[in-house]
Parts: C-alpha cells; sequence; structure tokens
C-alpha cells in the first residue's frame, strides 16, 4: 500500500507536539517538500540496494529537488518510518537542537539496521593481479 509524503509529514509534525493548524506548520509545510526530497536522495542508493535484495519491483523515479506533499512516497515502506524521523529532525533543526539530534540519531540507527536487512549477493572475484 503506498503512503503519500504528507502521511510523513504530519506523523513527523506529531512527534515534535506540533499541531499541523499553527503559523508555525506554514513554515514547517513549505518547507517539507523539500526535506522530503533530499531524504529521499539520501536513501535512494540504499532503498535500491534493499529493493533488489528482496526481489521488490524496481524505484520509481522523483523529483530530487522538490518532492510534493500530496505525491507518493517513492521509496520502500521500509523506510516510511525512517522518513518520519529525518523529516522531524529538520523541521527543529533551528529551534531545537537537542530535540533534532535526538530524531537524526534515530534516523541514522535506522538507516544502518536496513543495511542489515539486505541479504548478501554472491558475486565473482575480479582477478587485478593477472
Amino acid at each position: 500500500m503506498a503512503c503519500i509524503c504528507r502521511e510523513i509529514y504530519e506523523s513527523a509534525l506529531r512527534l515534535i507536539g506540533e499541531p499541523s493548524s499553527t503559523d508555525v506548520s506554514a513554515d514547517y509545510e513549505e518547507r517539507a517538500p523539500y526535506i522530503m526530497a533530499i531524504f529521499c536522495c539520501e536513501a535512494k542508493a540504499l532503498d535500491a540496494l534493499y529493493r533488489e535484495g528482496h526481489s521488490y519491483e524496481a524505484q520509481t523515479d522523483f523529483n530530487e529537488i522538490c518532492l510534493g506533499l500530496d505525491e507518493n512516497f517513492p521509496l520502500s515502506a521500509r523506510f516510511y518510518p525512517i522518513a518520519v524521523h529525518y523529516m522531524a529532525a529538520m523541521l527543529v533543526i533551528d529551534e531545537d537542537t537537542e530535540l533534532s539530534d535526538k530524531f537524526f540519531e534515530k534516523y541514522c540507527t535506522s538507516m544502518m539496521s536496513v543495511r542489515t536487512e539486505i541479504p548478501m549477493i554472491r558475486e565473482q572475484i575480479v582477478q587485478q593481479y593477472e
């Protein structure tokens, strides 16, 4: 089931304790599409490996500059919660660095966890000293 980017954004707002109807959230909503695109670009290569390792369909193309909140999230479902932590960290980075660091650490830990979930791929050993 596909998730739209707005669901990730709204989950991030709940994490930082910000109702979606405040003046502050208007600034957040303006920045969110750019943050979403940055996250997707950062996770793009890992998502491709994850998809290949789990025999999922190929990744779809997405706008790497600005990813609208009403667009489908282009990465695997495994990346939804990671995107929420990244979004939360980036939304409050200027106002609350301690909270931002907490969410960014969760993002980093989750990305490392995804790496461990990718099955090993056997490849030929290349003879470089012939």
